[in-house]
C-alpha cells in the first residue's frame, strides 16, 4: 500500500473509532516498510497498547 493509502486508513480507524484494528495497520505499515512511517510503527515495537 502506499504512504496516502495508510494515512487514509488510519484516518478511517481514527474518525470510525477502530482502535482494535490498529495492530493489523501497523503489521501492515511495518510490512511496506515505508521511511515516512517507521516512527509510527517501528518494527521493534511488540508492547500492546493499553487503552486509555
Amino acid at each position: 500500500m502506499s504512504l496516502t493509502g495508510h494515512v487514509r486508513s488510519f484516518a478511517i480507524k481514527l474518525t470510525e473509532r477502530q482502535g482494535e484494528r490498529l495492530p493489523d495497520w501497523l503489521d501492515a505499515v511495518r510490512q511496506d516498510d515505508l521511511p515516512s512511517l517507521r516512527t509510527l510503527a517501528p518494527a521493534s515495537t511488540a508492547t500492546p497498547l493499553s487503552p486509555v
